[in-house]
């Protein structure tokens, strides 16, 4: 925790000049479901924290390097147990994709687990690599002017649709909404088991709030 606390602490000047940044005239309140999120501390809803978007580039720096042939190599010669290869994989995909899921759970009450889960499905753990300049992460066939308008645009989606309601309606209870996402017909019965096992098994459902103590 002292570790953590200096490692926040050497950052502060930044923070501090980020959040004295004005706030903008088009900035929306957030509207989210009661009990479910903590607002993250960004200035507008259309924005990621400043204090996150200065501590995920160290992680997006030590784990982008990783080639995708790690996976195969290091099961095939058992230098790894698989969990923990499975999780370098995922850690590897929040550096890239975190704070645009989360941008998009803010503006919209989906959970950033489930777009996380979702874009991992269409594309892979290793979207980064395969991505061309369309930003299209979900296989829309669309263009995006950047990752986080994909998510956006995802989420606006999902929320929209009345195939997904059961799930929208379940936002607050963890449990029962990865319940209401595995009866899902907007995805084939692979695909909802695939995103189901997606957040449980990385326990993604972490990443849609803030601990207690720090909401």
């Amino acid at each position: 925790m002292k570790n953590t606390q200096n490692f926040l602490a050497g950052r502060a000047g930044g923070l501090k000049r980020a959040m004295k940044s004005p706030r903008r005239s088009n900035e929306r309140k957030r509207s989210l479901p009661e009990g479910l999120y903590g607002d993250f501390g960004g200035v507008n809803a259309q924005e990621p924290p400043p204090i996150d978007t200065m501590i995920m580039p160290s992680f997006k720096a030590v784990l982008a390097p990783i080639p995708e042939e790690i996976e195969e190599v290091c099961l095939q010669r058992g230098l790894m147990p698989r969990t923990v290869v499975g999780h370098l994989a995922v850690a590897r995909f929040l550096s890239f994709f975190l704070l645009s899921a989360r941008t998009a759970q803010e503006c919209s009450g989906v959970r950033s687990s489930i777009l996380l889960a979702d874009a991992a499905y269409k594309s892979g753990f290793w979207a980064d690599k395969h991505l061309d300049d369309s930003n299209d992460i979900f296989e829309t066939g669309q263009r995006f002017a950047s990752i986080t308008d994909a998510f956006g645009m995802r989420a606006c989606w999902l929320k929209k649709n009345r195939k997904f309601r059961a799930v929208m309606e379940a936002m607050c209870d963890p449990a029962e909404c990865l319940k209401q996402l595995g009866l899902c017909k907007l995805w084939d019965e692979m695909g909802r088991r695939e995103l189901v096992s997606r957040i449980a098994d990385a326990c993604l459902q972490e990443c849609d709030t803030l601990p207690h103590s720090q909401v």
